[in-house]
């Protein structure tokens, strides 16, 4: 597992070798993360997942790129929530700023949570 999800995180490095349809999808999974609200130890699965589609991408490995966006899309919110289930909360910062960076490394246009209240 990684450090907390508040911690420091390495910058990003890489020239995209996505296909328009795949950067556009990407874009679209990563900008939903920051309306997500989730119990805090999924959190820690998000930044597991994002920091492997972010190695993904650094490497030009467009397989391993699509395979990391659909784990992102399944770590987040479901409609049904279990009784007693964890308390929820937004993203934390080390995941926003994350997001942001790969958003914006791809040519999108970088969401915020308070943009969707």
């Amino acid at each position: 597992m990684s450090e907390s999800v508040d911690g420091p995180l390495p910058p990003l490095q890489w020239e995209s070798p996505l296909d328009a349809e795949t950067r556009d999808d990407l874009v679209e999974v990563l900008g939903e993360i920051a309306q997500w609200q989730l119990p805090s130890p999924r959190w820690a699965h998000v930044v597991d997942s994002v920091e492997a589609l972010a190695v993904a991408l650094a490497n030009g490995d467009t397989l391993a790129v699509r395979e990391s966006m659909d784990e992102v899309e399944l770590m987040g919110p479901v409609r049904a929530t279990r009784i007693g289930a964890g308390d929820r909360s937004a993203a934390p910062h080390r995941v926003l700023d994350r997001v942001h960076s790969l958003v914006h490394s791809l040519g999108g246009d970088p969401v915020t949570a308070d943009e969707h209240e």
